[in-house]
């Protein structure tokens, strides 16, 4: 019954009077129930220590922002959103964080109706008021004008251009029957040993495939710099930053 809600603490014998007079209860409306429910919930949270908040803006898992990580990973899924009496495409932008004791942390989700820089300028900014002070290394996918949006939330952060995305937009630009050719050419890339290695197998690259597919070489020459920051590092560190995996095995959860 909705006085067993919304008066928990009250007597069995005093929150059930109807009982004893033979009276019907009043039949509590919808919205009445829901709001009962609603306030008790608060005050669980409230009394239960260290509870993540479920009332904060977007879909933070911890009781706060750390003031640093290491590393973030900015990422939109496409998913599909009943919207009426309509199902729509929509992008659901995710912010994933590690922290300094390698745990990752969903930063948040947001739904919108697709992905662009723009939006992505206003969530940086939203972490940033929320008490992210400084971010060693932001992944995402390469979307036009993010380095800039980052740079001007966070001036000192390095912006890392995932790799698997960068690769699989190279095989959208090329035939399938030079798929496996393009596969070989490109791991001296990616697996160079620094970034002066990694620059003389794109010229090879380009020489072999250039006339053939010279939007191929734009895209990489394009990306070159959000692309080379990990080649700086050990292979550990590098499987941390070459790829927005941290996000792709949410993502499939989401499915």
């Amino acid at each position: 019954h909705a006085a067993s809600v919304d008066e928990p603490h009250r007597p069995a014998a005093q929150r059930h009077t109807h009982l004893l007079s033979g009276r019907r209860p009043r039949q509590a409306s919808p919205d009445q129930l829901e709001i009962a429910a609603l306030n008790r919930r608060r005050h669980l949270v409230r009394c239960i220590p260290g509870h993540p908040n479920p009332f904060t803006p977007g879909f933070a898992t911890t009781n706060g922002n750390r003031p640093l990580y290491p590393v973030i990973y900015l990422d939109a899924l496409v998913v599909k959103v009943k919207d009426g009496a309509h199902v729509r495409n929509k992008a659901a932008h995710i912010a994933v964080g590690v922290d300094v004791d390698g745990i990752k942390h969903v930063l948040g989700i947001w739904v919108q109706t697709s992905e662009g820089a723009k939006f992505w300028a206003g969530v940086c900014a939203e972490r940033a008021n929320r008490g992210i002070k400084d971010v060693f290394f932001l992944v995402c996918d390469g979307l036009k004008g993010l380095p800039e949006v980052v740079g001007s939330v966070w001036p000192q952060t390095i912006v890392q251009t995932c790799i698997v995305h960068l690769i699989r937009n190279t095989f959208r630009l090329a035939s399938r029957r030079d798929w496996d050719a393009l596969k070989r050419d490109l791991r001296p890339i990616y697996t160079a040993v620094n970034a002066d290695a990694a620059r003389a197998a794109l010229d090879e690259l380009a020489e072999r495939w250039g006339q053939r597919y010279p939007a191929i070489i734009r895209l990489w020459e394009n990306s070159w710099e959000e692309f080379i920051p990990f080649l700086d590092y050990d292979v550990e560190i590098r499987k941390v930053l070459c790829s927005t995996n941290a996000i792709e095995s949410l993502n499939a959860r989401y499915r």
